[in-house]
């Protein structure tokens, strides 16, 4: 008779969403990649002997177009959703839409290239060359691309894209969630509220 099931955090894994490489190039800022969302952290780690477990698409669903970086701090968003598995049972979900991880523009390049590349190997394009969008490049002159092709295509002519206008820091989103078969989502509003608030401290918990 426990009250709450699971206490999860998902986060970016380290692939970008393979529908979303085609356009990679193209992009004009953070918000346009898209990364996949995955379970990062849970509590307890183990299912529970009446079989009660994470359900699988909770990433999926909480992030529904993928897990998108951001070039500013965005502030807290929570909501509730409910979750029904094959029997019918109902799992009700708290979430807290959280940017607390951050990225340099240099750290962040490497992981869209690392991101990107995962993906390839996916597909099975092992060993194709990455190509970064030039608001991503801005610094980096040992992978600076040339722009000699900009006028093949006329939607690239369209597009302002410099590469002085990348940010400085990228900010990451994550989602805390409170799993449970009660829906007292009151409740849960304020505990994960304060779970958040402890994580802002400096003290250990």
């Amino acid at each position: 008779n426990r009250l709450v099931d699971y206490f999860c955090v998902v986060s970016a894994s380290s692939q970008l969403e393979r529908e979303s490489l085609p356009s990679l190039v193209r992009t004009t800022k953070p918000s346009e990649l898209r990364f996949v969302p995955e379970v990062t952290d849970q509590y307890p780690a183990g299912r529970y002997g009446d079989g009660t477990r994470v359900p699988a698409h909770l990433s999926r669903f909480v992030f529904p177009e993928g897990l998108r970086p951001r070039p500013k701090h965005l502030v807290p968003k929570m909501f509730t959703f409910v979750l029904t598995d094959e029997q019918g049972t109902r799992l009700y979900g708290t979430a807290l839409h959280i940017y607390d991880q951050s990225l340099t523009i240099d750290a962040f390049r490497d992981v869209v290239r690392k991101a990107a590349a995962a993906a390839d190997r996916v597909e099975g394009c092992e060993g194709k060359d990455v190509e970064l969008p030039a608001w991503l490049l801005r610094g980096d002159t040992e992978h600076m691309q040339d722009d000699e092709d900009d006028d093949e295509e006329e939607e690239d002519t369209e597009v302002d894209v410099s590469i002085d206008s990348a940010p400085e820091c990228i900010y990451f989103p994550k989602c805390l969630v409170l799993l449970s078969h009660y829906p007292f989502h009151d409740t849960f509003r304020a505990v994960i509220k304060h779970l958040y608030m402890l994580s802002l401290g400096e003290s250990p918990l």
